[in-house]
């Protein structure tokens, strides 16, 4: 293990191919191939386009920085490295002064945010073009202080841009807003503070859910539960029937997570985001209400709704509860951390099937039960969250508790067993008070609700249209203003009509505009400029161009959207005639893929059989089938997602970073899980047996550690291994087994060579000891301390003018060193 005053006084190694490293950062790396090289190939092109902020962990000994810097650097792209305090100074000595600052800067990890403000983040956020990359140091992590700080930098750039993106409308949630438009009629609101009083359980996919199913299901008379959504395959198999269930997320993987919701009993209160993944929605037979806005643009009848929590469906389903009413809250599954096993969600789901993911970083908490538990960097976000929450809430009178010991400790939360809970006193009628909230759904009713969402929609519609035409004369006007050089009086009418034309925008379509800007923020953002030099006239020019391109493309594509949505508008409309075009019906379920929309329409037309035309019988049938093949696929987009990240890959380093970081809690946990697998999965065997090696050491039995290592294929061996070897020999005085490890470790790096030639002189193999002293020596012969280590051997042989040599090489270089000038007299004395 090299601790930060070793690499302080490390000196800088020159490779074979004359460039400066220090090998605590990179180890070997830059002698297999010359650093430009090797960075060609790992980033090729990443590291050079245009427009980006890039956000790059460790500099490579200052290689990378070097490496760029003699690159042309790309238009409007800056370059901010984060580098460990104890480097940050060294690597600058390598690095050309006259850098341009404006485009590269170094810092600290507890300073980068304020250089990355400085370096205007934000706007790259909104642009999406913020690359953040890790250097060979960063991802090899030689130096643990490297995976630390990778997961705050990854944890706050999170947040960062949760935050940011949250200040601004994003297409794909409007585009869900869109197609969920007829659906979200009724608002959250409704149900604001109709549950004072009362006691709800949230239930969230964590592990500990499993161990409380049991006990929901013997209270579910006397407890409103709120459930998210992706635990309903779990709560249809115990029989467990959810008053509520929430769901948030825009994304396909949501539907794949949660599609059993739609088994459920129509009783069930759906609580949707309005951005909620729309076959979720579409397909849902029962009631349901909307967080957050209706429409994706400015309207009145959205100025009272409620607004979508973040950033977990727990966290939103947790606000929500709180919104109405509920005196307790209680949270069972909500463990925002890995079970001792490794697993993150509870065992029906697919993370449970592929099993744990050891592989990937994480960060470690605190659980009530006073253990340790890794979680996810996205996880411990919402820990945050929730505690805020849980603050808040105590402010109004709402305690929440946590009933699972196992769970991550948030603030302000409670844990409480459930043996401790008694609900002789509480009266259920949440069903009732759902009811009576809701207003009553008829024909009419959802015939005059959809031709008001149609009125609106195609009112946006056609100002949008209007929007398109005025942008690409802008366009037009823009191109002509500069077209004719030295006539800037005849070009100055372009300008003047550009102008009307901004005023328009901005006055006569101010809500369309802003709906357009909103939507196209991505393309808008790209007239913003992180060069703040003098304009030219050909920058005017291009931002002119970027900005009205920006209004005809976001146009362009929003028609299609708002056409779309105006098609499965009357479609909804046509769903509740007494004799529809059953035609059109199908067409735009097959057009959405859809296919249990039509259980829905079957479920408010009993009387469908007498409807429909014996020619769509088997079209019925084939929609039911296709929407049970969905409901039975098990083979998801989300479950190869997870095949892929339950890989081992990367579990060997971690424990090397857990056993320097002396987490023993953490070690403790990953043997366990590492134990569970099964017994023919050869890599799962050999890490368990590496990890309790590590595991041992920590604990100081060392021989039990060394038996261990003993049981693994020596060929197999990092330098880490083989230092924690070479270490345990020492101590169980095994000189041998001592001096194999040096050996092989002196053929990976130098900096070994002298404790091998060490050994060698303990065991008394002075002539190997000579040989492998001299051979290094040759490649450095400014250490003076082996020059005295080769001397006293010489002397042990009784070499005496070989010893009297290095003696004096060394007083020729340092005169004053009284080791030598004391060795060399007593070989003066010995001889007289």
């Amino acid at each position: 293990m090299t601790s930060n005053e070793d690499v302080l006084s490390e000196q800088f190694q020159i490779s074979r191919y004359n460039e400066k490293y220090l090998h605590s950062v990179n180890r070997k790396l830059f002698e297999r191939e010359s650093s430009s090289s090797m960075f060609e190939r790992q980033f090729g092109e990443k590291l050079q386009k245009e427009e980006k902020l890039y956000i790059i962990l460790g500099t490579d000994s200052g290689l990378l920085p070097t490496y760029l810097l003699q690159n042309k650097t790309p238009k409007n792209t800056r370059y901010l490295f984060i580098e460990l305090p104890y480097i940050i100074d060294k690597i600058k000595e390598n690095i050309p002064t006259n850098y341009d600052k404006d485009t590269f800067q170094f810092t600290t990890l507890d300073k980068w945010q304020e250089t990355a403000e400085a370096f205007e983040i934000n706007v790259y956020i909104y642009k999406d073009s913020i690359e953040y990359i890790k250097s060979f140091s960063a991802i090899d992590s030689f130096l643990i202080d490297y995976h630390s700080t990778n997961l705050q930098i990854i944890k706050e750039l999170e947040s960062i841009f949760f935050f940011t993106r949250a200040l601004v409308g994003v297409f794909p949630f409007m585009t869900r807003q869109l197609v969920n438009i007829s659906e979200n009629k009724n608002s959250l609101t409704l149900l604001n503070n109709l549950f004072k009083g009362k006691t709800c359980v949230i239930l969230g996919g964590g592990p500990s859910l499993d161990n409380d199913l049991e006990w929901i299901k013997e209270n579910q008379e006397n407890l409103v539960i709120i459930a998210v959504s992706r635990v309903s395959k779990t709560l249809l198999k115990n029989n467990i029937t959810p008053h509520m269930v929430v769901c948030v997320d825009p994304y396909d993987v949501s539907f794949d997570v949660s599609k059993e919701l739609l088994l459920m009993s129509k009783e069930v209160l759906f609580i949707n985001a309005n951005c909620v993944t729309s076959p979720l929605l579409s397909q849902w037979s029962g009631r349901n209400v909307c967080i957050g806005a209706r429409f994706p643009w400015k309207e009145e009848s959205d100025e009272n709704c409620s607004i979508v929590g973040g950033p977990t469906v727990t966290n939103t389903a947790l606000k929500a509860a709180i919104e109405m009413g509920f005196a307790n809250i209680l949270l069972t599954g909500v463990d925002l951390c890995y079970a001792s096993s490794g697993v993150t969600h509870a065992k029906d789901s697919n993370e449970a099937k592929v099993g744990p993911t050891l592989g990937q970083p994480g960060i470690w908490v605190q659980t009530y039960a006073g253990d340790k538990a890794e979680t996810q960097i996205a996880f411990d976000n919402a820990i945050s969250a929730l505690s805020k929450q849980a603050k808040s809430a105590l402010d109004m009178g709402v305690t929440i508790y946590n009933l699972s010991a196992n769970a991550a400790v948030a603030e302000y939360i409670d844990h409480i067993p459930t043996s401790a809970l008694s609900f002789e006193n509480e009266v259920n009628n949440a069903w009732e008070i759902i009811n009576n909230a809701l207003p009553p759904e008829s024909q009419n009713s959802i015939q005059e609700d959809n031709n008001f969402v149609l009125t609106k929609v195609s009112k946006i519609l056609k100002d949008i249209k209007q929007i398109k035409i005025l942008a690409q004369e802008a366009l037009e006007c823009n191109e002509k203003m500069f077209s004719i050089k030295g006539k800037e009086s005849e070009n100055f009418k372009y300008k003047l009509r550009m102008d009307k034309i901004e005023i328009e925008l901005d006055k006569k379509y101010k809500k369309a505009s802003a709906f357009v800007k909103n939507f196209g923020l991505d393309k808008f953002i790209k007239s913003l400029q992180t060069s703040h030099e003098y304009w030219s006239d050909d920058q005017v020019k291009d931002t002119g161009q970027i900005y009205y391109q920006a209004y005809i493309d976001s146009s362009t594509t929003l028609i299609k959207h708002l056409e779309d949505t105006v098609d499965r508008i009357k479609s909804r409309k046509e769903e509740e005639k007494t004799s529809p075009d059953i035609a059109k019906l199908f067409e735009q379920w097959e057009k959405d893929k859809h296919f249990g929309r039509v259980k829905v329409w079957q479920t408010k037309h009993p009387e469908y059989k007498t409807i429909l035309k014996n020619n769509y019988a088997s079209e019925l049938e084939r929609f039911n089938t296709k929407f049970q093949d969905i409901l039975s696929d098990e083979e998801s987009q989300h479950m190869k997602k997870m095949k892929r990240e339950s890989s081992l890959d990367g579990v060997k380093r971690k424990i090397v970073i857990l056993f320097n970081q002396k987490n023993i809690d953490a070690l403790k946990v990953l043997t366990h899980s590492l134990k569970l697998y099964d017994k023919n999965n050869h890599q799962a065997q050999e890490l368990y047996i590496n990890a309790e090696a590590y595991l041992a050491i920590l604990k100081q039995d060392h021989q039990s550690a060394l038996n261990y290592f003993d049981q693994l294929d020596a060929d197999t061996f990092s330098e880490d291994e083989l230092q924690q070897i070479a270490f345990l020999g020492i101590n169980l005085s095994l000189y041998e087994k001592t001096s194999w490890a040096l050996e092989k470790l002196s053929s990976i790096s130098a900096k070994f060579t002298p404790q091998y030639g060490k050994v060698l002189n303990l065991l008394g193999e002075y002539d190997k000891s000579i040989n492998v002293y001299s051979k290094y020596l040759a490649d450095y012969p400014e250490d003076l301390m082996t020059w005295l280590a080769l001397g006293k051997v010489y002397i042990k042989i009784n070499a005496v003018e070989s010893a009297q040599l290095a003696f004096k090489h060394v007083l020729a270089k340092e005169p004053k060193n009284i080791n030598a000038r004391e060795l060399l007299q007593s070989i003066t004395d010995l001889t007289q």
